[in-house]
This record gives C-alpha cells, sequence and structure tokens, in this order.
C-alpha cells in the first residue's frame, strides 16, 4: 500500500487582498529538486477527491497546496476552516473521462493539440467541462473546447 506524503487535518489560509489565493500550507512535504520545487499530489481534501494537483512553493522551503474555486465549492469551506487531508505523490497522467476522450479521437487535430497541453491545463479543461452538474451544460462545454482545440486557441489564461 501507497504510504502517504501527508495524513491529518489542517487550517485553510488566503493571501491577503482581492484575488489572494486560498491555500493549505504543508511545511510536512520537502520540496522536489527539479520543477521550481513543486510536487504533484493527488488524494482527498475532505470528502472531494483531487489529482494532479501542483504543491507550490510559498517560500523558505514551505509547499502549499492551492485550493482552487472547484475544490472550495466541492467541500463548502473557507479561509480558518479545518479540513481532513490525505495526499499522495502523483506519478499518473490526468485522466481524461470516456466521453471526452471520444469526441477528441473523432477529431485528430484536437486530439494532438490537446497531447501538446500541459497536465495542469488538462486537468482544469476537465474539471469546468465536468463540474458543470447538468448533462446538457456539459455537452455544451465539450462542444466549446473541441472547436477550441481545434483553432488552437487554449492557453493557461483563457480556460474559461
Amino acid at each position: 500500500m501507497e504510504k502517504p506524503l501527508f495524513k491529518g487535518t489542517k487550517t485553510i489560509d488566503r493571501f491577503p487582498g482581492k484575488g489572494g489565493w486560498t491555500y493549505i500550507e504543508l511545511p510536512e512535504i520537502k520540496p522536489s529538486k527539479t520543477k521550481m520545487g513543486m510536487v504533484k499530489v493527488k488524494g482527498k481534501v475532505d470528502d472531494c477527491a483531487i489529482y494532479s494537483i501542483h504543491l507550490m512553493p510559498k517560500g523558505n522551503g514551505v509547499l502549499m497546496l492551492p485550493l482552487n474555486l472547484y475544490i472550495r465549492k466541492q467541500i463548502k469551506k473557507g479561509k480558518g476552516d479545518i479540513v481532513k487531508l490525505e495526499l499522495y505523490k502523483d506519478t499518473e497522467a490526468t485522466p481524461v473521462p470516456e466521453e471526452f476522450m471520444e469526441c477528441l479521437e473523432a477529431e485528430p487535430e484536437a486530439l494532438a493539440y490537446f497531447n501538446t497541453l500541459s497536465d495542469s491545463i488538462k486537468r482544469n479543461i476537465i474539471q469546468y467541462i465536468y463540474q458543470a452538474t447538468k448533462a446538457e451544460t456539459q455537452a455544451k462545454r465539450i462542444v466549446m473546447f473541441m472547436n477550441r482545440l481545434i483553432r488552437k486557441d487554449i492557453h493557461a489564461t483563457n480556460i474559461k
């Protein structure tokens, strides 16, 4: 059985000011010697499954787990709240849901471009599509991303 990098409880924090990140500080996990110290993890924040998320350096050798809007909505918590964490090193590629993969395979140009994107951009696309609760909205988002992938119009700053 795989040993967790961290298992326990932590308090959510937030950088002050407009646009400040919400995060969890994890001094127990050491930065990697590559990729600017980032460590890719999977696991759970409370009951929200996470995968392919990078712990980022906060400074002084301390890593932090950024909590994006999707995660915060799932756990219904914010600054000052305590969460249960279970984190493991993630060495796998981002899983692509079967229906989205079928669409990609039907459009070789889109699939080729999708395969050039970073894991974090792929993860953000997949999360954005599947955080919609209605199947109709998910289908509209898949069509939107398929068109953008064909046009090669996806960058880290314009996922939505």
